[in-house]
Formats: C-alpha cells, sequence, structure tokens
C-alpha cells in the first residue's frame, strides 16, 4: 500500500512539473536580411519544446534590427529600430494577438532624438508595458529615455539621462516586490560604469545610483543580456540561418 502511495505521488508531481512547463511560452524574434541582401525584416516564431511554429514576417519594408521582445497573456509585443533613413533611425512597435499571431496594432513611437538604439522591454508590477531605449541626442551625446504604454497608447518620452558623456545598453530587472530597476553604463575617461535609476509604481523614477566597479551588477546585467539574445536559430530553422542578421528571445508564464 504505502508502495502504491509513493508511485501515486510521484506521478502528481510528475504531471505538476509537465503542466507547468507546459504554461511556458518562448517566444523568438530576430532580424533577417531580404534576399536582395539590401533590406533587414523583422521576424516572430514561437518555439514549444524542440519544436519552433509558423514564421511570422512582421515588417516588409526597411532596415530593421535589435527586436526586442516582451509576452504578456494577452499580447506579444516587439519593438525594433528602423535604420532606412540614414539620418533618421525610427523606433517601431507591433503588438501581436498570441494564440492567431495575428498582428493587433503597430505603429513608431515618437522620440525626440533622430538616432536611436538598442531598445529593451519590460512591464510594471501592474502588466503595464514599458520601453527603454538610448539615443544620440542634438549634442551627440547618447543618452537614456522610456517610455509607458498606458490608455492604449504609448505615453510622452521620459529622459532619464541628460550630460555630456555616452550612456548606453539600457536593461531591465525586476525585484522580489515586482519593482522595476533600469540600468545603463556610462562611459567616461576611458572607464565604464554601471548606473541603475528605480521605477516606481507611480511611474516617478528615483535618483539616478552609480554602481562603479561592482562585479556582481555587471555580472548580472551580461547574464540577462545573455538569456534574452540569441545567437542564431534554432536546429528547425537553420535553412533562414545564412540570412539572419541579430535575435531575442522571450518567455512567459501564463
Amino acid at each position: 500500500m504505502l508502495k502504491m502511495l509513493n508511485r501515486l505521488i510521484f506521478v502528481l508531481l510528475a504531471s505538476a512539473g509537465a503542466l507547468s512547463v507546459a504554461h511556458a511560452d518562448t517566444w523568438l524574434s530576430w532580424s533577417e536580411f531580404d534576399q536582395d541582401g539590401e533590406n533587414i525584416q523583422i521576424y516572430l516564431s514561437r518555439e514549444t519544446g524542440d519544436d519552433v511554429g509558423p514564421v511570422q514576417k512582421i515588417t516588409h519594408r526597411g532596415m530593421n534590427i535589435t527586436p526586442s521582445l516582451l509576452v504578456t497573456p494577452d499580447d506579444v509585443w516587439i519593438a525594433w529600430v528602423d535604420r532606412a533613413n540614414r539620418l533618421d533611425y525610427r523606433l517601431r512597435y507591433a503588438r501581436i494577438n498570441p494564440e492567431t499571431q495575428n498582428l493587433l496594432e503597430s505603429g513608431t513611437i515618437a522620440t525626440r532624438d533622430h538616432k536611436v538604439y538598442a531598445p529593451v522591454f519590460a512591464h510594471t508590477a501592474t502588466g503595464i508595458p514599458v520601453l527603454a531605449w538610448s539615443g544620440l541626442d542634438n549634442d551627440n551625446d547618447e543618452e537614456i529615455s522610456l517610455a509607458y504604454f498606458q490608455s492604449g497608447r504609448w505615453g510622452v518620452e521620459q529622459r532619464i539621462t541628460q550630460n555630456k558623456v555616452p550612456d548606453t545598453s539600457p536593461l531591465f530587472s525586476t525585484g522580489h516586490n515586482g519593482e522595476l530597476t533600469l540600468s545603463w553604463e556610462t562611459i567616461s575617461n576611458n572607464e565604464i560604469s554601471i548606473h541603475s535609476i528605480a521605477l516606481h509604481v507611480d511611474f516617478v523614477t528615483a535618483r539616478s545610483e552609480v554602481i562603479t566597479g561592482d562585479l556582481p551588477v555587471a555580472s548580472l546585467r551580461q547574464t540577462a543580456r545573455n538569456k534574452a539574445s540569441v545567437p542564431q536559430l534554432p536546429a528547425s530553422l537553420q535553412a533562414r540561418q545564412q540570412h539572419f542578421f541579430m535575435g531575442s528571445r522571450a518567455t512567459a508564464l501564463q
């Protein structure tokens, strides 16, 4: 009887584990050169175990690079930079239905800078999407900005840094209480320092804190970046690898 009970407990635990895995949706987005080699488009696909679902083409023109993903139970968000105009890089986004993969909306996020780089997605503890990026201002200094998606639209850009040194490579992290922290790298005097800022639920940012030479923080940033990046396409998409440029991965628990 005891042996049978142990077997039943094992089966129940294994089933629970399988259910937990089944609730995890992993998505891939990447940039891929067109056949002409002159334009780059954004693609999207869902990973389930070792299988990759149908490939969705998100863009059809332009030079679209550095896709960033945010996956929620209701939406798949993608943000990227379109560099078709060398004097005016556009920050683009799309929202996709995760069940049908139909495009729900797409557009351009207004930025004060004409050249933007490295968009990165996150969501607040209350589920509100937030996007951060770096941009080259009129003084040719790179600055960090962000915007929230509220009431069905992207809000006004918030400038996080404003100085005379390059601020680049924004990255989000989430604390145990769900509070977001935005960190980035500042390059000055031939050194790279890491700065961070807390994003509160009322969308008011805390005072910036300099974290210089802190190896654990730098290591955490690199780990998070490696986890989100896609260095190459999965085996089932290897036929597309020769046109692959760069990609990202995101997972959400339903």
